[in-house]
């Protein structure tokens, strides 16, 4: 477990280098029993999470197509900690602009990363 610990306070650094408060909203969904979801209440604001927001260049953003047939291409990667509470169809305001996370993944056990669009 030594390895994840140095990569965890690694991944703490970079965080530290340019950190970002955000409140993310997130829209819970429940089933609306035709193979789709519908909201379930009103968005909800979960409390202030410091991550680190990279802006991608022109040729780190990579084009992608969602189930739907939406084609993205990611704008942003959002860089926190291994416990970070960020999840796909969260946003949150950065920089005056609505980012919307539309892909989640963690790093071993040391970072959670999301890819994000700019939606206004």
């Amino acid at each position: 477990m030594r390895g994840q610990s140095v990569l965890r306070k690694q991944t703490s650094q970079f965080i530290a280098e340019n950190p970002t408060d955000v409140v993310i909203t997130r829209q819970v969904m429940k089933d609306d029993g035709a193979g789709g979801s519908i909201p379930d209440g009103p968005p909800s604001s979960l409390d202030p999470q410091r991550v680190r927001v990279v802006i991608k260049s022109l040729n780190q953003q990579i084009e992608f197509r969602t189930v739907e047939g939406e084609v993205l291409k990611p704008e942003y990667s959002i860089v926190g900690e291994y416990d970070a509470d960020i999840r796909e169809g969260d946003s949150f305001t950065y920089d005056g602009n609505r980012i919307e996370v539309v892909f989640v993944f963690s790093i071993g056990d040391y970072e959670r990363r999301a890819e994000a669009v700019r939606r206004g």
